[in-house]
């Protein structure tokens, strides 16, 4: 055992750095007042003995904090760190996302406000592939892909090659029943069919150690507002309750329709969704969805944008959609993110912007150029009167407004290439 401070660790180190690299992993352990640091080296070659040698070393708290200020240092190499095997790191940041509450939780806010990638990085990448189930919903998403359902199979005859025979069903579990099936396997049972059948104190206990013991699967539903919610859930809506889960007080189990098992949604089971709100409205959401999740807004965060040009114009942009629609129409910042010149500004607008507002205006330019900050009519604005329409008005009879006037998109949108031409056409959206 050896005693050294950190000004003698710094000249060894240096010292070591003269030489061929070195690696080093290490672990630190808390020995009472004193904390037991373990090096293992591995020589170079030119070294007396290339072989892996440990050493401990103790340090007071004032040093060790010290310690890691020196490991901490950029461009230092010297150490590998490792003070936790992969495993325990994974379920040491899990910690983070399961201390609080695992009730049904969904991420809702405009278009690029992270939603996705919030759902990406603090909870899909947080499990391993076997304990994390993902899906999107969409527009013809049913019941049957999502619980189970009768899945078509062709079977051939028998020593008759590719010549089809008769059409068979069977029955297929969706990726709602085998995240359940795999968060009854990891709670300690064979099959979510034992855990369903199991006694009422069997469950309680391994239910309770599960969540406990942070062993929890997650299910992440991507764009959730976008189906049917009534029809994908069915009557199973109820059982996602905290309330209503296997081994809760209030346990509920139903019968599937299909094959007729027991099914219930285990109480460590983590469920996850994003709601764009341009989509729908949190306020138009199925109210049934709308008592068993909890909800986390996501809206603009401009102080993830480095370029302020870019800052600015998004905010002005927001603030007028607010006062002619509402928040949840509002452009998010991940158009920005990466924006580095007014040129990335100007293409940023054009490919991402502006085919949002057209969408919420219904193509009302007069509201778009609002939106813009277009006072005038010049040449460098993104829509330029359109004169073949003002002429084709007059000359049909119908209830036109004579006041009113025609845009479209500017023709020059296209020729722009370079930062000055691009510069004309923003800078007048942020004054």
């Amino acid at each position: 055992m050896a005693f050294i401070n950190v000004n003698e660790m710094e000249k060894r180190e240096k010292d070591i750095r003269e030489q061929e690299p070195v690696k080093a992993t290490y672990s630190i352990n808390n020995n009472g007042d004193k904390f037991l640091f373990q090096i293992d080296t591995y020589g170079s070659a030119n070294r007396a003995n290339p072989d892996k040698v440990s050493q401990s070393i103790s340090f007071d708290a004032d040093n060790i904090r010290a310690l890691f200020t020196l490991l901490s240092r950029e461009n230092n190499s010297l150490f590998e760190y490792k003070t936790l095997d992969e495993q325990e790191q994974q379920k040491n940041v899990k910690l983070d996302i399961l201390s609080t509450d695992i009730s049904p939780l969904i991420l809702y806010g405009p278009p690029g406000t992270g939603k996705t990638y919030q759902m990406q990085h603090e909870y899909i990448d947080r499990f391993s592939k076997d304990d994390c189930f993902v899906t999107t919903f969409h527009q013809s998403f049913s019941y049957e892909e999502f619980v189970e359902g009768l899945k078509p199979v062709l079977a051939t005859e028998q020593g008759v090659s590719n010549q089809s025979s008769d059409v068979k069903y069977t029955i297929e579990k969706g990726v709602f029943y085998q995240a359940c099936e795999r968060t009854a396997v990891i709670a300690g049972f064979v099959s979510l069919a034992e855990c369903v059948k199991a006694s009422v104190d069997d469950k309680k206990q391994k239910m309770s150690e599960a969540i406990n013991a942070k062993k929890v699967v997650l299910l992440c539903i991507d764009e959730i507002n976008r189906a049917n919610v009534s029809a994908v859930f069915g009557d199973l809506i109820s059982l996602i309750e905290p309330s209503k889960r296997i081994g809760a007080k209030n346990e509920m189990i139903v019968q599937l329709p299909y094959s007729k098992e027991a099914f219930a949604v285990p109480a460590n089971l983590m469920i996850v969704g994003t709601m764009n709100t341009t989509d729908r409205s949190i306020q138009l959401l199925d109210s049934a969805l709308r008592r068993r999740f909890r909800f986390e807004e996501l809206l603009p965060d401009y102080s993830s944008i480095k370029n302020e040009t870019a800052k600015n114009i998004l905010k002005a942009i927001n603030a007028r959609i607010r006062c002619l629609l509402d928040k949840d129409h509002q452009i998010g910042h991940s158009y920005f993110i990466d924006v580095e010149s007014d040129l990335n500004i100007f293409n940023a607008l054009k490919n991402c912007v502006i085919p949002l507002l057209e969408e919420y205006f219904y193509n009302d330019a007069q509201k778009i150029r609002q939106v813009l900050n277009e006072k005038d009519n010049s040449d460098n604005n993104f829509y330029v009167k359109d004169e073949e329409a003002e002429v084709a008005s007059r000359n049909i009879e119908s209830d036109f407004d004579d006041e009113k006037e025609f845009y479209q998109l500017n023709p020059k949108l296209s020729e722009v290439s370079d930062v000055d031409s691009a510069k004309t056409f923003i800078s007048h959206i942020s004054e």
